[in-house]
């Protein structure tokens, strides 16, 4: 389900008896608990007692006194797979030419995930590059890769074809090579400079050694952290209020009501929603400005 941290959602459990017939009078117990509070508790886990008939108003004002308790139960939470994108650039190097002479031929790669079948590989296309009129040094566009497409095992081998397009769209096959997210995390360097590799012309020339080079030039990890993130991995909110009094005009009875019923709704307006997240559900709340009795001298920082 989605949270918006400025909406408070109540939600209800309820046991059933498994063995009685279903109907009204199999309910062994219910709890009601707000998300606020299971996400707020340590490891998404919150422990509730089951009531037997509970109502909203009773159990969030901690209205018990007439309940009955039937048990406990312990509620937990998992947070969603969200997205963590990888960029990545790559450029090539003396990459072979169709026609060394009059080459209107321009090259691409496409990067397939390798997964493995029962009789032989499958190849899970990710992406495909811009295409390029430039085999001696194509720079491409840096590209985005999802996390758990390219790296559900971080060893999981990432196959990259280099390919050219003909002036006909016709394709032909340059050559390959194998990567994987935990060698690319290195990041440009050494490690990172692949020989594209052609099987078949490797198998047909002794002296053969490759049909160019390709480089990675940028791989970056990118994580988006929510307020969810924060929160669930320890990070505490603590509210503190301070209301200013002071005012060079005395207010009448009704603008004083007016004033406090509003200050007061606007601390609980934010407390409510805050305190789920803070350590012990409390804030401190100071006044200044304002004249205290029993001396009603103006006093600069009092508890309100």
């Amino acid at each position: 389900m989605s949270h918006t941290i400025d909406i408070s959602i109540a939600l209800k459990c309820r046991l059933h008896d498994g063995i009685s017939a279903s109907g009204s009078d199999d309910v062994v117990g219910s709890c009601i608990f707000k998300v606020d509070e299971l996400i707020g508790s340590f490891g998404l886990q919150l422990r509730r007692t089951l009531f037997k008939s509970p109502t909203i108003a009773q159990v969030l004002q901690s209205y018990r006194n007439n309940l009955q308790i039937v048990g406990s139960v312990i509620i937990s939470a998992q947070m969603p797979e969200k997205e963590q994108p990888i960029i990545v650039q790559l450029h090539g190097r003396s990459l072979d030419r169709k026609d060394l002479i009059w080459d209107e031929t321009a090259v691409f790669f496409r990067v397939f995930r390798l997964e493995e079948g029962k009789d032989e590989d499958e190849l899970v296309l990710l992406y495909e590059s811009e295409a390029i009129k430039n085999h001696s040094h194509p720079q491409w566009a840096e590209f985005r890769l999802e996390t758990q497409d390219a790296a559900d095992n971080r060893n999981r081998l990432l196959e990259v074809w280099v390919m050219y397009r003909d002036v006909d769209n016709s394709e032909g096959f340059i050559g390959k090579f194998l990567t994987t997210y935990a060698k690319m995390k290195y990041g440009p360097g050494p490690d990172n400079v692949y020989a594209v590799i052609n099987e078949a012309k490797q198998q047909q020339k002794k002296s053969y050694e490759n049909s160019g080079r390709m480089e990675l030039v940028k791989f970056t990890d990118v994580s988006f952290f929510s307020f969810l993130d924060y929160i669930v991995s320890g990070t505490q909110l603590h509210y503190e209020v301070a209301v200013d009094f002071s005012s060079e005009t005395p207010l009448s009875p009704s603008d004083q009501g007016r004033f406090e019923a509003e200050v007061q709704m606007a601390i609980r307006a934010i407390g409510g929603i805050l305190r789920d997240y803070t350590p012990n559900r409390l804030f401190a709340a100071f006044g200044l400005g304002a004249k205290i009795p029993p001396t009603f001298q103006e006093a600069h920082e009092f508890h309100l």
